[in-house]
């Protein structure tokens, strides 16, 4: 049986959608199957899951109540699992945001990523590309929308812990089935 993961997000725009559905295609590839579902819409429970990936965009400098009270009702369940937490943010990605929320709420997952948004990729696109043109030597690219590479190297480590933490539990499942 191949371990379970929850990709949960809170969108506004759809854009933390797209990263969520991006991380779910590369944890695919790693043999693993994944939910991946709109935290304010669902009822899914991170205890039915082997791993739990969250995520949203900052607003206005913080992350959406809905995450807030998603992580504190699920704690008990967070901490006992491997978890990641992506964060989507307008400006280059700092982890202020990401901090406050792991401060609040009492959680600290395994992994973290922020990533520049759409609106913050096109701004810094657009500075690139004046830059480019004042500068006939420079040479500045910028991936857009976002850092796929970065998205899909965060979704490999997840991937790992989560194949390592399984294949630790096997002989201690092994052992609980025997007469």
């Amino acid at each position: 049986m191949s371990p379970k993961i929850l990709v949960g997000y809170i969108t506004r725009a759809g854009y933390t959608r797209t990263v969520a559905e991006a991380i779910a295609r590369r944890l695919h590839e790693h043999d693993l199957e994944t939910d991946v579902v709109d935290l304010e819409l669902s009822l899914r429970q991170p205890r039915k899951y082997h791993a739990v990936i969250l995520g949203s965009a900052v607003r206005f400098g913080h992350h959406p109540t809905a995450m807030h009270e998603f992580i504190t009702m699920n704690r008990a369940a967070l901490m006992d699992r491997p978890t990641a937490f992506f964060s989507v943010e307008r400006k280059p990605a700092t982890d202020e945001a990401m901090q406050a929320l792991f401060r609040q709420t009492e959680w600290q997952p395994l992994r973290t990523l922020a990533v520049l948004g759409v609106q913050g990729a096109l701004l810094r696109r657009t500075v690139a590309w004046v830059q480019d043109r004042l500068d006939a030597t420079s040479v500045t690219h910028v991936a857009a929308p976002t850092e796929w590479a970065r998205i899909d190297a965060f979704a490999d480590e997840v991937a790992e812990l989560v194949r390592a933490r399984t294949e630790r539990q096997r002989p201690l499942d092994r052992a609980m089935q025997s007469p």
